[in-house]
């Protein structure tokens, strides 16, 4: 039991991470967007695939560094084909567009994680303390 909610869990949070990703997409769009149930269930799917990339942090055999440039890969060509098969990437101009909005989005999740990961840590250091005392 204890092994799927450590596989389901991240999958969880990538689905959140996703759907924040592709709003942030339809929003940068000059034009309205319906979103189909297919369109719903690619970015479900594709953000679940986000959630099992972090779990690559998790390996201990490599380095950080080299985690963190395959998340950024496998997570850039996730969402790159997400966003192909949704909306259509059929131009530079597109192309660099979603570069941006990625690049942008990327780095506010990481800022997030970081932020929440200080507060827990800071959480479990004061608990200890108090311990202590």
């Amino acid at each position: 039991m204890n092994k799927m909610i450590k596989l389901i869990q991240p999958i969880i949070t990538g689905f959140g991470f996703g759907s924040f990703f592709f709003l942030a997409i339809v929003l940068g769009q000059e034009n309205s967007y319906l979103v189909t149930r297919s369109d719903f269930l690619t970015v479900l799917f594709a953000s679940g695939l986000f959630g099992l990339y972090s779990k690559i942090f998790k390996y201990e055999k490599i380095s950080y560094l080299l985690a963190f440039v395959i998340h950024f890969i496998l997570t850039f060509i996730t969402a790159a084909i997400m966003i192909n098969l949704i909306m259509g990437i059929d131009s530079w101009l597109i192309f660099l567009h979603f570069l941006l909005i990625f690049i942008i989005v990327y780095a506010v999740v990481w800022l997030v994680l970081i932020i929440f990961s200080k507060r827990e840590l800071d959480r479990v250091n004061q608990k200890l303390r108090n311990k202590q005392h």
